[in-house]
């Protein structure tokens, strides 16, 4: 198994190949708005691959401060969820990643649907919870999914007040000022 830098193709035929069976539909943006922040110079992917098997990707949004990045998507094939491969590649992207703080959102458990939506996100955390990650107070909403803050850091836990500036920074860089208006919020606990 090896990782490989995704290119602006790869990741657009992840995007509409892949993503709708990976992620609720709430999560998925237009694909515009990928366009824009490539744009910008703000997107970058990495997939895990055995031969030319895709097994897993992960993608990434960022901003001027290139010292954090947020998991934007991240997903197993799902032939091969629960098989330890999930977790293998984030401790590599991590490690690949260096000293940067990786941001992650995770679907915020208070706004479950019902108990198999509840199950999942729960599974979600704690996932990556295994994988090094702390839980922040701050949560957001992103159009219509609201999401629980996590992160990745080798320098240890972070204040939820330094969180709340990261995920906005990101997000300043993600989005246009009429969608940030109109479609994100950032909440502290």
């Amino acid at each position: 198994m090896d990782i490989r830098k995704l290119s602006k193709n790869d990741i657009e035929n992840i995007y509409l190949n892949q993503m709708k069976q990976d992620f609720p539909p709430e999560e998925i943006r237009p694909w515009s708005m990928f366009e824009r922040i490539f744009s910008l110079g703000f997107y970058t992917g990495y997939g895990l691959y055995e031969k030319e098997k895709l097994l897993s990707y992960a993608t990434f949004t960022f901003s001027e401060n290139n010292n954090t990045i947020l998991l934007d998507f991240y997903a197993v094939d799902s032939s091969l969820r629960g098989k330890g491969i999930g977790g293998k590649f984030l401790k590599e992207l991590s490690d690949k990643l260096e000293n940067k703080i990786i941001l992650l959102e995770a679907e915020n458990p208070e706004f479950a649907k019902n108990d198999e939506d509840l199950n999942i996100r729960r599974r979600r955390i704690e996932f990556y919870k295994r994988s090094g990650a702390f839980l922040s107070g701050i949560t957001s909403k992103v159009f219509e999914a609201d999401f629980s803050i996590m992160y990745l850091s080798k320098d240890g836990e972070k204040s939820d007040s330094e969180i709340y500036s990261l995920i906005n920074e990101i997000y300043n860089a993600m989005f246009e000022e009429n969608v940030l208006n109109n479609h994100v919020q950032v909440f502290k606990k």
